[in-house]
């Protein structure tokens, strides 16, 4: 697999690669379906930490805002976790459905990603709107690429439970804040992560293709 900088610079080889072409990307909405193989849920569980993960799928969809050289990208991931109990050890399953977003820019052609909420929240008739911080702009498109399954793995990573419990047991037992299941690693350092609670509702698709 192709290794590639992450976002602080640093080389990885991302374990669910999916890319697309942004110059394909367009202001039709495109619809894409990812699964993950049985290799891919092995090196994703071993990422971040658990037990095995299973039966992954993300659909989600992608275009391009015509006027900010964004491409917005959001949908669902699924998948199936398996941790041991913070407690008792015994193996706890978990499904996760969560829905996410992300934003990708050529960074000589992105104006701030801050800004561009603000506009876009001021031409659905919101008030001034604060801007953001400018380490929240858009993840920059790195040699025309764009990775969905990365972006999507991230966002498995951000709902994998930190302390998960068998049936019946109780709240004794908690570790410390440090000894968190998931690593700083698993993360990847994303921005991504920072527009997790952010939910901005989206406008009307025009027309969509799979």
């Amino acid at each position: 697999m192709k290794r590639r900088k992450s976002s602080n610079g640093s080389d990885f080889v991302p374990e669910w690669s999916r890319t697309v072409n942004a110059d394909d990307i367009t202001e039709r909405i495109r619809v894409f379906t990812l699964t993950a193989d049985e290799e891919e849920c092995i090196t994703l569980a071993r990422r971040f930490g658990i037990s095995s993960i299973q039966n992954i799928r993300a659909d989600m969809t992608a275009c391009r805002d015509r006027n900010e050289h964004v491409v917005h990208v959001e949908g669902f991931v699924r998948a199936e976790l398996v941790q041991p109990c913070v407690v008792t050890l015994e193996p706890v399953t978990t499904s996760i459905d969560e829905k996410f977003e992300g934003w990708f820019a050529d960074p000589k052609d992105a104006v701030s990603f801050a800004r561009a909420r603000a506009e876009r929240l001021r031409r659905k008739g919101a008030p001034d709107v604060a801007l953001l911080d400018e380490e929240e702009d858009p993840e920059p498109i790195a040699n025309g690429i764009i990775d969905l399954g990365e972006l999507a793995a991230q966002y498995i990573a951000l709902a994998i439970p930190p302390y998960p419990r068998a049936p019946g047991v109780g709240g004794e037992g908690e570790p410390e804040e440090e000894n968190k299941p998931l690593s700083e690693n698993s993360l990847r350092k994303s921005p991504f992560a920072a527009l997790k609670a952010w939910k901005a509702e989206k406008g009307e698709a025009e027309s969509t293709d799979v």
